[in-house]
């Protein structure tokens, strides 16, 4: 059983500064940092920095959820797996067949704190 006071790192990328506000409100009991997109997040990852928990935003300017994914994927296969894409619905064909195919999990946004919490527990009993 996961220790409920342990506070679980999560790295919460998003263009849309109330999501990512409202993210951090909702996880405010664990080391939150949240970044506007996936250029900020890969320098947060080569400053060595490593998060449990990985909530990305599937479609974002200059890169895409898919493609930090994808990089990730290369440089970094530990930080993938624990990645959780968001959509706020995806209509594009080729990003609906990577949501269903190509991550661990996606969950539509805005997110309810119950499934944020589900996520968190989930993280927390995945090794180091």
């Amino acid at each position: 059983m996961p220790d409920p006071t342990q506070k679980v790192r999560v790295l919460v990328i998003d263009d849309e500064p109330m999501i990512r506000t409202m993210m951090a409100r909702l996880l405010r009991k664990h080391e939150v940092t949240v970044t506007d997109g996936g250029k900020a997040a890969l320098a947060e990852l080569e400053a060595g920095r490593r998060f449990d928990l990985i909530l990305c935003d599937v479609s974002m300017p200059l890169m895409t959820g898919i493609e930090l994914f994808i990089t990730l994927k290369e440089h970094y296969p530990e930080q993938a797996a624990r990645v959780v894409m968001m959509t706020g619905g995806v209509t594009d064909a080729k990003a609906r067949a990577f949501l269903e195919n190509g991550v661990p999990r996606w969950v539509e946004k805005p997110c309810s704190a119950a499934l944020l919490r589900e996520l968190v527990e989930k993280a927390t009993e995945q090794p180091a």
